[in-house]
């Protein structure tokens, strides 16, 4: 931490040390900095930026990914607001890229995210497209892949 993180521009840093989580080891750092209120409003925003994440499976198979987002916690509105990009490679070594197209949001009263959109692109594949809906609190969200749609339910 560089200082009380109610403090704005003050920021903390999260290093796993040989940290485990059922069997799958997981490194890398997560830096949380406070940016203020948003603009004109009373909704606090967070940049959260991963930096060289890597998950080690049992198998010695790895999972590396970075992101940069910005959370914005809408108090009165009972939600978090994600917005931002990732990339990184999977454990089968395919590069990928994510955009998320449109903010998702995450109601405090739901386990759900309950809105918003996310682009997933592999290398040499076809865009995913998710769609998390437009506020109800469910675990559908929609998969579209080259004009085709695929309902999916999440957890």
């Amino acid at each position: 931490m560089d200082g009380r993180f109610r403090e704005v521009g003050n920021s903390f840093t999260i290093v796993p040390e040989n940290f485990f989580l059922d069997d799958h080891q997981v490194e890398g750092s997560k830096t949380i900095t406070n940016n203020g209120l948003e603009t004109g409003t009373l909704n606090w925003q967070y940049s959260v930026n991963v930096d060289k994440g890597v998950v080690t499976t049992p198998d010695n198979e790895t999972i590396e990914w970075k992101s940069s987002r910005t959370h914005t916690w809408r108090i009165f509105q009972g939600e978090f607001v994600i917005e931002g990009t990732a990339s990184g490679v999977s454990r089968d070594g395919t590069a990928y890229s994510l955009a998320l197209t449109n903010p998702l949001i995450l109601d405090w009263g739901c386990r759900y995210i309950t809105e918003g959109t996310l682009e997933l692109t592999p290398d040499g594949l076809d865009t995913r497209s998710i769609d998390y809906g437009t506020g109800v609190c469910d675990a559908q969200a929609t998969v579209s892949i080259n004009n085709r749609d695929y309902n999916a339910t999440l957890w």
